[in-house]
């Protein structure tokens, strides 16, 4: 039977070269953007983004990434003469004016998740705090799909949201629903719940 391609090897379906792109991009956007190209805000040209990644998408490539991503990890901005794109989130590089929306209230936010391991749990109660590490914020989901897909997050840790708020604490939804606090961020502010319980904190969850 045929293969479709020569020497025996089948091509790549789209959906793996879809999900090739898309950690691609998450990277660069987050982690590694070419030099001199980002502004304040973590956008960076589409045209140059496809001139330096490996995988070398085409811009409908990328549109269909970002629209496709379920956790809204990417905005595209088509309003200016070059379309540009920023990662919603999970920055290491500092940006000057990041997109962020302040959180005031708890009631904005009925529910917040921490996902992480059993290893970093302990490190978390031994430390005393929940740390932003590499990144520039702690990161707490606010729905149940933005939860860590990761066999290893085996620990959910709920947020006292409006406990940490009255104690002086400043959080931030990012443009995608996940909430951020730059930490660091007493363990006394969250609770650990069992993995199975975290898709029951939201109305309607599966």
């Amino acid at each position: 039977m045929s293969t479709g391609t020569s020497g025996g090897v089948r091509k790549p379906q789209p959906a793996s070269r879809n999900v090739r792109i898309s950690k691609e991009l998450s990277y660069m956007l987050r982690h590694a953007p070419p030099p001199g190209s980002m502004d304040e805000q973590g956008f960076v040209s589409a045209s140059v983004l496809m001139a330096h990644m490996k995988s070398k998408p085409t811009l409908q490539e990328l549109q269909e990434v970002i629209e496709s991503n379920d956790k809204k990890r990417f905005v595209l901005d088509e309003s200016a003469s070059s379309p540009r794109i920023r990662a919603a989130q999970g920055h290491s590089v500092q940006l000057q004016a990041p997109v962020l929306t302040p959180v005031t209230d708890a009631s904005s936010v009925p529910c917040a998740v921490h996902a992480t391991s059993k290893e970093g749990w302990e490190a978390i109660q031994a430390s005393g705090s929940l740390l932003r590490m590499s990144r520039s914020h702690i990161h707490f989901a606010t729905q149940p799909q933005l939860l860590r897909a990761n066999s290893w997050a085996s620990v959910m840790l709920r947020l006292k949201l409006q406990e940490a708020l009255d104690a002086g604490h400043a959080f931030f939804l990012s443009s995608n629903g996940v909430l951020l606090c730059e930490g660091p961020l007493p363990v006394c502010f969250v609770e650990q719940l069992q993995q199975q319980q975290a898709d029951q904190l939201w109305p309607g969850a599966g």
